[in-house]
């Protein structure tokens, strides 16, 4: 399989289960849409160059962490930081196919829940809609032996 039917053959599973496996939440009335911030749903994107595959992941902090509002006790604070731990454990969120050999060489977790100077100014705002922004880069040994994409989100944020 060459590289460009390999991408796209990566990009469609891929696709085929983010919107298999969408959280029951996602329907739920109780949860609202902002814009493009719609709880239950989250983005991933695939980027790749040469042996690097970009991935960028886009959810509400809602899906993983249930609550989008700047964290108001230690139990919430607690819960940031062990999505952060989680997030960036790309290796574990991804699995690829073995004779790829890709490797995680770098992984970035950004959110407004992280920013410690306003926990106490913003903490309980019902009006905040905070996301986790995360990307990963993977380098690939063999780039073209890579056919399967497993994504392991579900597993570890599954929204309920």
């Amino acid at each position: 399989m060459n590289r460009k039917n390999t991408a796209t053959h990566v990009a469609l599973m891929l696709l085929l289960a983010v919107f298999t496996t969408t959280p029951a939440y996602a329907n739920d009335p109780e949860h609202r849409k902002h814009d493009s911030h719609e709880h239950g749903v989250a983005q991933l994107n695939i980027a790749w160059e040469g042996n690097t595959l970009h991935l960028e992941l886009e959810s509400p902090a809602m899906n993983i962490i249930g609550f989008e509002h700047m964290p108001g006790n230690s139990e919430q604070r607690a819960a940031v930081e062990h999505a952060v731990a989680e997030l960036e454990k790309g290796s574990a969120l991804f699995t690829f196919s073995a004779d790829a050999s890709c490797r995680l060489v770098e992984a970035r977790v950004e959110s407004a829940l992280m920013d410690k100077g306003h926990q106490e100014h913003e903490a309980g705002d019902a009006d905040s809609h905070a996301d986790f922004d995360v990307s990963y880069r993977f380098i690939c040994g063999q780039p073209d032996l890579l056919d399967r994409l497993a994504v392991g989100l579900f597993r570890l944020f599954p929204g309920d």
